[in-house]
């Protein structure tokens, strides 16, 4: 079809263009595939990404953003809630479908190929070519990133040990129009933990407007998923205020959520195929978004192209971001294994006034191991506000925490 490249990219999604951006503005000749004919669908995000990130990242979404957030809401099983908001906008709330878009168009201003409709069949490596087929048509490169998104079928055909199907979770999320937001409600995300109303994460509603917000939740599988919601929308008293009569759903979206943290590989044997994105594990395991930590590490694989170092690539990652992801892994298992009862204790150790006070001075959304550790720190410390009745449940909440680490240590022992 075309003249040897550089790098050829499969996946069109967020950090496929952004490590397509990366590569074409460091010189690279570069082609990036997408099987389906429309960047951007289907959707599958919650389309919540911090400000500080995307500036680390050197983009600037324009018609995508839809809002701007302060700050979050959040429920706890036991019915106690909490604000935590800063004075100036933290997070845009972006129509996913356009920000794709627009990297795109910043990829192709740049100087980069997008072919859509171009769905990979296989990827192999051939001396210092890698040979990308098509159902179409066969490319030949220097180099190959997959950035295909969950499940990572090409991936693990290719042979690299990348997270299973039985390893996912399920998000269903709705956009509704004519709801009833006030003025205060446009400034925050809502974030609900109850396990009634999810399956591993928790349940969200996410404002765009006056009138239309995002809500939805996660589960094992899509079907289970959305009972949940439809019971989180019926019976969760901080939802139904917003729901009348004239509320209508104009989409419905699904997708698959990784949890787990890093994949195991994300270079080939002979270093010319690499991964990145949700693919490679980048998604984070407290929240399960990728965009700003998947685009950190395309910054850092077009830097080892560039050295004719790839091998390098995932080390570079762990030794600069692996701290990230080993507390937030410690933290997702210990979330994991506590219920409602112990929810409260945690409430109790911590007090409320220290959790927005930390989370204020210490809170990243992309960077949470500060927050995370002195927030265990402090939750121990706090122990003395317990009474004698409580002492078993702080034996298991104890077993948790030491379940979460040990599970982290595990996952990071291949580092």
């Amino acid at each position: 079809m075309s003249s040897q490249k550089d790098v050829i990219i499969v996946g069109a999604g967020a950090v496929g263009l952004l490590t397509g951006y990366y590569a074409v503005s460091s010189g690279f000749n570069v082609m990036v595939l997408e099987e389906h004919h429309e960047v951007g669908l289907p959707c599958h995000c919650a389309g919540v990404v911090s400000i500080s990130g995307l500036e680390k990242l050197g983009v600037k979404p324009r018609r995508s953003v839809l809002n701007k957030v302060r700050g979050a809401y959040i429920k706890f099983p036991s019915g106690e809630s909490i604000l935590i908001a800063r004075t100036s906008p933290q997070a845009y709330i972006l129509d996913r479908e356009l920000f794709d878009k627009e990297l795109a168009s910043l990829f192709i201003s740049k100087g980069g190929e997008l072919c859509l409709g171009s769905r990979v069949i296989s990827v192999s490596e051939d001396n210092h070519i890698v040979k990308v087929r098509t159902q179409k048509h066969m490319e030949k490169g220097s180099y190959c990133v997959i950035a295909e998104g969950l499940p990572g079928k090409l991936a693990h055909g290719i042979g690299f040990d990348v997270w299973g199907l039985e390893d996912l979770l399920v998000g269903v999320q709705l956009e509704l129009e004519g709801v009833s937001l006030g003025g205060s409600d446009l400034n925050y995300v809502k974030v609900f933990l109850d396990p009634r109303w999810h399956q591993g994460l928790f349940a969200w509603l996410i404002p765009l407007s006056k009138d239309k917000v995002r809500i939805g939740t996660v589960a094992r599988t899509g079907r289970l998923a959305y009972v949940l919601l439809k019971r989180f929308m019926r019976y969760e008293d901080e939802v139904k205020r917003f729901l009348g009569h004239d509320v209508k759903v104009t989409r419905l979206m699904s997708g698959l959520i990784s949890l787990k943290g890093l994949s195991k590989s994300w270079v080939s044997h002979k270093a010319r195929i690499a991964l990145v994105g949700d693919v490679a594990g980048h998604s984070k395991p407290t929240t399960g978004g990728g965009v700003v930590m998947g685009g950190l590490a395309a910054q850092l694989l077009v830097d080892k192209i560039k050295e004719g170092n790839l091998k390098e690539y995932r080390d570079s990652f762990i030794r600069r971001y692996g701290k990230e992801y080993f507390y937030m892994s410690v933290l997702r298992k210990v979330l994991d294994h506590i219920g409602p009862d112990l929810w409260e204790i945690i409430e109790r150790c911590l007090g409320q006034r220290y959790i927005k006070a930390l989370a204020i001075q210490y809170g990243d959304m992309d960077f949470q191991s500060t927050f995370i550790a002195k927030s265990f720190l402090h939750g121990f410390c706090g122990v003395s506000r317990l009474r004698g009745k409580d002492i078993y449940l702080l034996i298991k909440l104890t077993s948790a925490v030491v379940r979460g680490v040990m599970y982290a240590i595990y996952m990071t022992m291949g580092w």
